[in-house]
């Protein structure tokens, strides 16, 4: 059993709201910096510690630097389901992503191609944002910029404000969610929850009503 401290652990906490459409598999990763200045990184170790506890859930330390690390977080289920969507593999092959597909292979290529100097701009897929968008951005002709909501969108405007929309409702929802878990459950207890009722699907059945 943790430290009952972790209730009180402002790192988590933090993490846990802005990474919440993630851990309702709505949305399928994020990356983000967290500070580890002073007391802070015992906090982020202990809370990592929390994280790592369910398999649905990866946390990868990409690099730290200027007392922040940054971390892609993922959701094993909903990342793999927007992997194997064919027009994404195949723009992703075109990158020189390995040919014969895995999750563990590809989230490797792209957290050693962030380490590096050159910042790979098809993380865009990986982070749930539409195809075209990504592909607009990187220069693919045909596309023009429409509108910047959240990321830029690119030609037709509907399926990126709907996808906008969705990882909006899904991260206000897990955030009132958690709000009342941290009342009377302790962290792990939080993270066992959303390994249970998260599917990774992308219709966000966690949050129907019934």
């Amino acid at each position: 059993m943790l430290s009952r401290d972790l209730y009180l652990n402002p790192i988590l906490n933090y993490f846990m709201e802005r990474v919440g459409a993630t851990l309702a598999g709505v949305k399928p990763a994020e990356l983000i910096n967290v500070s580890v200045n002073g007391e802070n990184k015992r906090q982020w170790e202990e809370g990592k510690k929390v994280l790592e506890s369910c398999y649905r859930f990866k946390v990868i330390q990409v690099r730290e630097r200027n007392q922040k690390v940054q971390v892609f977080f993922l959701h094993r289920g909903a990342l793999d389901r927007t992997l194997q969507q064919r027009p994404v593999l195949l723009f992703l092959k075109r990158l020189h992503y390995p040919t014969e597909y895995s999750l563990e292979n590809y989230v490797h290529t792209l957290t050693q191609r962030i380490k590096s100097s050159y910042f790979p701009h098809e993380i865009g897929v990986f982070l749930g944002y539409p195809l075209k968008d990504v592909m607009g951005y990187l220069g693919y002709p045909g596309l023009k910029l429409t509108d910047i909501k959240g990321w830029r969108y690119y030609g037709h405007g509907k399926l990126s404000v709907r996808t906008y929309e969705k990882f909006k409702e899904a991260r206000n929802n897990a955030k009132l969610i958690l709000q009342k878990l941290e009342k009377n459950q302790a962290p792990e207890e939080i993270i066992k929850f959303w390994d249970t009722y998260s599917h990774g699907e992308p219709s966000g059945a966690l949050f129907r009503k019934t």
